[in-house]
């Protein structure tokens, strides 16, 4: 019976874990997805340019905003994803 019980006890622990999981999944889902929109909507005029020129065009954008933290922490992501 107590093996049973323990049985019992770590299927549950085991389904808590994996709530766990699932919730910082969807988390992460949907950082991804608020993350793509954002790209999706900063790139639109950008779309028919190779990404070279895109490149090139949003590091010359961003060149004289180098100094400001808040242009830094929102658009520099999107020069390195341009990059790859």
């Amino acid at each position: 019976m107590k093996l049973l019980e323990k049985d019992i006890h770590e299927k549950q622990d085991t389904i808590i874990s994996l709530r766990r999981q699932l919730d910082e999944i969807k988390v992460i889902n949907l950082e991804m997805y608020r993350k793509l929109q954002v790209i999706s909507f900063l790139c639109r005029p950008y779309i028919s340019l190779s990404s070279v020129e895109v490149f090139h065009k949003a590091n010359n954008f961003l060149h004289p905003l180098q100094s400001s933290s808040l242009i830094s922490l929102t658009l520099f992501p999107l020069i390195e994803l341009l990059r790859l």
